[in-house]
């Protein structure tokens, strides 16, 4: 039968040399045998497809596993694939190895010698048999529990291993097996030198020489561990010791694997008399016997059966239902479910909490009851100033504020010619720092140093971080300002309380979730709890950051947003509010005064930019300029109100390029029983 993909079609990676299956993940290279015919049986698992590379290899990729159940074969069996490689594709390198020609197939083995692994690797050896003894009993709980023994018996070649891994599964049927390692020896019970690492899922157990030695010929090598949960309600309404002897994760063969299963007295009673042993994920069936000792204990022996590599042979035993206490997967089992529970209502609490704290302690004082519109610029509040009371971002109130000193004159915007097809580039040139306020100073020298040179020039568009630091500088000192003049001082106890709940609440949700899950319970609440703990935390801690505005803050913010309302509205409203009685009472702005008006809405541009609003207002300002540029801002050619506009649009994110400081602003078969697992050497 031909392979289903031709020789070269998969490309799946191969396991690099030394590593074992667990690491290699589902792809496979089976390995070296000594016949130049080989004969591929698949079907270790549901969707095993194999096929020859280019260099002969046998490539196996297998699907994702079924839970098997004993008595009842899979509804949908592995398909077994036999692809024979011709005699001349591998006949050089049986004539390289002196091997003679054989005929015979070797069920579950193939012969050729992957590409690329070389004779020495760590995995290319065999098992001379395997014996394991399961002593089940019950512990106080009624939880089924095992003191498994395994005797390997490995064939080394000479120079090349240290010894060997065995990898024991955690889980068994989604429940816990907690494996706790008891002992690991030799044929004689001389104790051998190991290690264990928990990864993936497994209890990996090496033990091997030191560096420089080998473990050269026959080793014998006795795993003791105890495990739980090893019986199981099974679909046909039994419980079952249902374990795979060997595992289907090795790499290497045996040439026979048995088992011993030793039921305690108390669950003697409890057998239903049905025992069944497989070896393969066909169904094949191996031979098993029991005996009814003295003291009432049973003991199961099953045949001793060769295994291929990745095919495991499978111990079956029924019990009455309700033998074995079943894992409780539910979330409350744990008492961790219920503090992930705790700790994720514990937030949703914080946060209403904190709600009711910022309507009340964390309130603004009262502002005014109307917000009127307003022309001119709250007293002793510049553009820069002005971002403590709107809700913008640390670039925008920069450029705000370069603009606010080049319509005073102390600066001039120069708009750069392009180069290419790139944008024109923008530039600040020193015209009269005199002119400039307190903030509008320091801005200055963040440009041009502390000397003040008049005709100097920045250019904006590298980033400088000595004026990165300038404006961090700035920003601070403003808001401390801010929260000098304008702020009431913090309720620090409600603000710490909310803030003390927010993290408890938020680490009790991670830190039950996290070890419910550990406990391989249901992870639906327990997942949900750890991510309603952090997020609804967080938005406390968010609710809560906040200076709440004295009187005259309120003023300030309220005046600011009638200054917001001025420039939204229509421009005939706008006349209409400069010829107001209450306007009157302000400054006096004549409406048919071109040049008053365009003083006037020069004076605005900055905040209009704070507010996002300087497109539509340097439309407006470009028609009243007609052909002349304004004095403030030098153009690369003659004057055109849709460059002037797009330029003042693109200050922000010009100014931003620079001075960024990264802070301005979320039936049965063998396998797929219990345990099994997997191993290879070392």
């Amino acid at each position: 039968m031909e392979p289903p993909f031709r020789c070269g079609e998969l490309r799946h990676r191969r396991c690099p040399s030394g590593s074992s299956v667990r690491k290699c993940g589902k792809r496979r290279v089976l390995p070296q045998s000594a016949t130049p015919e080989w004969c591929l049986r698949a079907g270790r698992r549901p969707g095993i497809v194999a096929a020859l590379d280019e260099g002969g290899s046998a490539v196996v990729q297998t699907g994702r596993s079924l839970a098997k159940r004993p008595f009842i074969r899979r509804a949908a069996a592995a398909f077994a694939v036999a692809a024979c490689a011709l005699f001349g594709v591998l006949a050089p390198a049986v004539s390289a190895a002196g091997a003679p020609e054989s005929s015979a197939a070797i069920s579950g083995s193939v012969s050729a010698v992957p590409a690329g692994v070389s004779s020495a690797s760590v995995d290319d050896f065999e098992f001379e048999s395997l014996h394991t003894e399961f002593d089940v009993s019950r512990d106080d709980e009624g939880v089924g529990v095992a003191t498994v023994t395994e005797t390997f018996v490995a064939q080394f070649p000479s120079a090349q291993n240290r010894g060997m891994v065995r990898a024991i599964p955690e889980t068994s049927f989604g429940a816990p097996t907690h494996p706790t390692i008891v002992s690991v020896t030799d044929g004689t019970g001389t104790p051998r030198d190991y290690e264990t690492e928990s990864e993936d899922g497994y209890l990996a157990i090496t033990s091997a020489v030191p560096e420089g030695e080998f473990a050269e010929g026959q080793q014998t090598y006795v795993f003791t561990y105890t495990i739980d949960n090893v019986g199981h309600p099974m679909e046909n309404g039994l419980d079952e010791f249902y374990w795979d002897i060997n595992g289907e994760e090795w790499v290497q063969p045996f040439r026979g694997v048995s088992a011993t299963v030793t039921i305690a007295p108390d669950l003697a009673t409890e057998l239903t008399g049905d025992a069944r042993c497989y070896i393969g994920t066909d169904g094949d069936e191996c031979g098993i016997s029991s005996a009814e000792e003295p003291d009432g204990t049973v003991t199961f022996e099953t045949d001793t059966v060769a295994a291929a590599p990745y095919e495991s042979a499978t111990a079956a035993i029924g019990f009455a239902s309700g033998t074995f206490t079943p894992f409780d997967s539910s979330p409350f089992a744990s008492l961790w479910g219920w503090a992930a529970l705790v700790g994720a209502l514990g937030s949703v609490a914080t946060l209403v909490w904190a709600i009711v704290a910022r309507r009340t302690v964390l309130r603004d004082s009262p502002g005014r009851f109307t917000i009127i519109a307003e022309y001119d610029p709250p007293p002793g509040i510049d553009a820069f100033a002005a971002r403590r009371f709107v809700a913008t971002s640390l670039d925008k109130a920069i450029s705000a504020e370069l603009l606010e000193q080049a319509v005073r004159g102390s600066v001039r915007i120069i708009e750069q010619p392009a180069v290419k097809r790139h944008k024109p580039k923008l530039a600040a040139e020193l015209i009269d720092p005199s002119l400039a306020d307190e903030n509008g100073t320091r801005l200055l020298r963040a440009l041009f140093g502390q000397t003040l040179p008049v005709g100097a020039v920045y250019s904006f568009g590298a980033h400088d971080s000595r004026l990165s630091k300038a404006i961090s500088s700035l920003n601070s000192e403003t808001a401390k300002a801010s929260r000098r003049l304008y702020r009431r001082p913090l309720p620090r106890g409600p603000i710490f309380a909310v803030v003390c709940a927010a993290i408890v609440s938020a680490v009790v949700a991670v830190v039950g979730g996290a070890l419910a899950l550990s406990g391989y319970v249901s992870p639906a609440l327990p997942v949900t709890a750890l991510v309603v703990g952090i997020v609804v935390s967080f938005a406390a801690l968010v609710v809560v950051a906040k200076h709440p505005l004295n009187g005259s803050g309120a003023e300030v913010r309220d005046h600011l947003k009638g200054l917001k309302l001025f420039i939204e509205v229509a421009e005939e409203d706008r006349i209409r509010t400069l010829q107001s009685p209450s306007g009157a009472q302000r400054r006096r702005i004549d409406p048919n005064d071109p040049r008053q008006l365009l003083h006037l809405y020069e004076e605005l541009l900055p905040f209009a930019v704070l507010f996002g609003l300087e497109k539509q207002w340097t439309d407006r300002l470009a028609l009243m300029y007609t052909d002349a540029s304004p004095s403030w801002w030098a153009g690369a050619g003659a004057f055109h109100a849709a460059s002037f506009s797009a330029g003042v649009g693109s200050l922000s994110s010009t100014v931003s390029t620079s001075s960024s400081s990264g802070g301005s602003t979320g039936g049965g078969s063998g396998g797929g029983g219990g345990g099994g697992g997997g191993g290879g050497g070392v």
